[in-house]
Order: structure tokens, then sequence, then C-alpha cells
């Protein structure tokens, strides 16, 4: 899987590993966003905006 990540640095958002969990999302909803996002994946300009 090839991926690019384009991340403008005054718009990014810092993770704290350290930080308490605040829930999960179950397997059904996983898999129901990793199939509508299958298509994105297998075009050929995979270039996903984390700003818009």
């Amino acid at each position: 899987m090839s991926e690019f990540n384009h991340d403008l640095a005054e718009a990014s958002f810092y993770y704290d590993p350290n930080a308490e969990v605040l829930g999960s999302f179950s397997k059904g909803f996983l898999a129901k966003i990793a199939a509508a996002f299958k298509p994105f994946l297998a075009s050929a300009n995979a270039r996903i905006s984390r700003t818009e």
C-alpha cells in the first residue's frame, strides 16, 4: 500500500500516547469505513487531504 502523508504543520494535531482512552469503535463500524475507503486506495491518485 502506498500512502503520501501531506500534513501542514500549523494545521497538525498531536497524538498523546499517554492520554486516557475515550472509547473504541466496533468491528462492524470499522468494516463499513474500510469498505467505503477501499475505492480511494485503489486509485492512482490516492492523496488524502487532511485539511478539508
